[in-house]
């Protein structure tokens, strides 16, 4: 008798393409799928890349759901009206800012503010910060400035005090007051975002939210609609910035967190494969439809950031440190008024897409690009969709060959060597320009152009070799099978530790380590498969920015270690004298069941070896290059390039000086 699956499911919508993991917890067995992405229904993009899995909504137990709504909604200025509340004398905080004029920028366009100076009011109160009250909350003061923002137009009201990080009693009535007499609008309270210090993040952090939350809900609210209508019985986990997973009604409240899911989700993926592969150090690197994402994982952990730095703001928020540039398949390359060749950050998205999807597209990507190169098939998807080799080098030769003087190979060639340009300088910004030599790293590649360019990356980095994950195509999507639910607490709390005792030194975990139970049990996790991970932020005293050191037990001499040892690997010395701790940090990690490495794969391949003409840069005409399937590949057998191994999701190029093959895990192992 077979016994019944248990499946759980990821999803990772993109601007291109809808990717789709499931996993049996039974079996072990994982089935991959792709399909475009529709962007007026997300729910049915993720139920046509199911189908293409052979699964439905209602046999799954368990979604995790990735998204870019929320950051194309920062992007491209399609938030909320929102209105301001501050402290009294504070009324400029966001017009002042922070005078941080990026380094090497002779001009800068500051970004634009997300709340109009004109719904920004001021409400008599004053905390100081210590906590202590100076000046108590007038409420009719508050609602006198509410209702005037809200008869301005104000459709979601941020409410950030001051001192409310150190106190938020008087944040915490103004929440009361507007709740009471305007119901209908959303209100944002910033100590319930952060319990963290200055008032410009801060603030930053608070209007963010509230620029972001309504939409989001509504995004939220029409994926939970649509996922009952089709019979889904499970729970929903929405992917978060900080490499974790919490519950659909826990994001509804908590937009900022999912900027960067997607992304976050691969480079947690890329950490565990490299982990059990035995890889400290690597580049992963994700290029997709419209962006290429890369992030640093040294010693087996991806760094992080406790703010996220998105789109010209500051959030105060823990976040994977990534970096992002447009470049991915769907990039269009142009011709400008000068002659010179630009690829990106224009993009043609999924709809109308690459010119060879035939979907309407008329401008060359860089997807035309490979596909007259021959480095693409003449079909993907396992041959359900069809790509035309005819209309790229149509598009190539009308927008970049003619106006260059260049034949359409050559034009072809051109805008790949562009794009590949502008990766590695982003890799070497990455490491060499934080004083990490590139070539001590493995590059690890995913993403459905990752592998296509992964190679070339790494002959201009230096980097000897590179790895190529099983699911490649759909890797964001089976990154977030290895996520485990995590929420974050942080409060400024400043003090010098010498001379208080283990106990003294932990007493400020006690509030957040409640908070983070009761969190994580609504979702239903039990107290045996809770992690917590304390952490503090410390700095020497008179310092202005802090390094983050785990906290031990042991006390302040322990502590104090670490930190001198965090310092002296940043920096390069360490200072005498005291030590403060300026910030208390609680990652929760509720564990959830992961996928089997190395399990069997449920999607089509490209059939048995064949040939392909590959025009070759630096050379006249093509030549022949064998194309592998990649099943078909024997685990540790090394095959000398060039070639070209594919999949139903992926293409990977093997050029002339690189040899490739199947590790144990799966992974294809590429050495120079």
């Amino acid at each position: 008798m077979t016994p019944p699956r248990r499946l759980s499911a990821s999803a990772d919508v993109g601007g291109t393409f809808t990717d789709v993991v499931t996993m049996d917890s039974v079996t072990g067995e994982v089935v991959i799928a792709k399909s475009p992405t529709i962007a007026d229904d997300p729910v049915e993009g993720i139920v046509r890349a199911l189908d293409a899995a052979g699964v439905s909504l209602a046999e799954m137990e368990r979604l995790v759901h990735g998204t870019t709504v929320g950051i194309n909604t920062l992007l491209q200025r399609q938030g909320a009206r929102v209105g301001l509340l501050t402290t009294e004398g504070f009324r400029h905080v966001l017009e002042i800012g922070g005078a941080n004029w990026p380094p090497f920028r002779l001009t800068w366009q500051r970004p634009e503010a997300l709340v109009e100076p004109e719904l920004t009011e001021e409400v008599t109160e004053r905390v100081r910060a210590d906590g202590r009250v100076l000046t108590p909350l007038d409420d009719d003061d508050v609602l006198a400035k509410t209702r005037a923002l809200v008869e301005a137009g104000a459709e979601a009201i941020a409410v950030c005090l001051v001192n409310a990080y150190a106190e938020p009693g008087h944040e915490v009535r103004v929440g009361e007051l507007i709740a009471r007499r305007f119901p209908d609008v959303l209100v944002v309270l910033s100590h319930q975002l952060t319990r963290r210090y200055r008032e410009l993040p801060r603030t930053v952090t608070t209007v963010g939210e509230a620029y972001l939350r309504p939409r989001m809900q509504r995004y939220f609210d029409e994926l939970r609609t649509g996922l009952r209508q089709r019979d889904f019985p499970g729970q929903v986990f929405v992917t978060s910035s900080d490499g974790g997973v919490m519950g659909l009604e826990i994001a509804r409240d908590r937009a900022l967190r999912t900027l960067v899911s997607g992304c976050a989700s691969g480079i947690a993926g890329a950490a565990s494969v490299a982990a059990m592969s035995g890889w400290d150090d690597i580049i992963a690197v994700d290029m997709g439809g419209t962006s290429f994402d890369a992030a640093i994982i040294r010693n087996g952990h991806p760094a992080m950031s406790p703010t996220a730095e998105l789109a010209g703001f500051e959030f105060l928020m823990p976040m994977l440190d990534l970096a992002t540039i447009g470049a991915g398949g769907g990039s269009i390359a142009s011709v400008d008024h000068v002659g010179s060749l630009n690829v990106g950050p224009r993009s043609a998205g999924s709809a109308p897409g690459p010119v060879c999807y035939g979907r309407g597209g008329t401008e060359p990507t860089v997807t035309d690009a490979a596909l007259v190169a021959g480095l693409l098939p003449s079909q993907l998807l396992g041959g359900r969709m069809a790509l035309s080799t005819e209309d790229a080098e149509q598009a190539i030769a009308k927008h970049v060959a003619e106006p260059l003087g260049l034949s359409v190979v050559e034009a072809a060639a051109g805008i790949l060597a562009v794009v590949e340009g502008k990766m590695a300088q982003l890799l070497e910004e990455m490491t060499i320009g934080q004083g990490l030599d590139p070539r001590t790293f493995t590059l690890f590649a995913y993403g459905g152009g990752g592998p296509l360019v992964a190679a070339r990356l790494a002959e201009q980095l230096g980097c000897e070799r590179v790895v190529i994950p099983r699911y490649p195509g759909v890797f964001s999507a089976w990154g977030m099978q290895t996520l485990d639910a995590v929420q974050e607490f942080s409060r400024t709390y400043i003090v010098n530790p010498d001379g208080l005792s283990s106990e003294e030194l932990a007493a400020p975990f006690e509030d957040m380590i409640d908070d983070a139970r009761a969190a994580l049990g609504s979702e239903g996790f039990g107290a045996e498969a809770i992690t917590l991970l304390r952490l503090v932020e410390m700095r020497y005293e008179s310092q202005e920015h802090t390094l983050l050191v785990p906290f031990d037990d042991r006390g302040e001499p322990v502590l104090r270690a670490a930190f001198d040892a965090a310092h002296l690997e940043a920096f390069g010395f360490t200072v005498p004298g005291d030590a403060e701790i300026v910030t208390y940090r609680l990652r929760a990690i509720g564990a959830l069941s992961k996928p089997v490495q190395g399990a069997g794969v449920g999607s089509a391949g490209q059939g048995g070896a064949r040939v392909r003409a590959v025009h070759e840069r630096g050379t006249d005409g093509s030549s022949p290059w064998p194309v592998l399937d990649r099943d078909s590949l024997s685990t540790g057998e090394s095959i000398t390039g060039p070639l070209i191994v594919e999949e139903a999701t992926c293409t990977s190029v093997v050029p002339r000086g690189w040899s490739v093959l199947t590790d144990d895990l799966g992974s294809l192992v590429m050495t120079r």
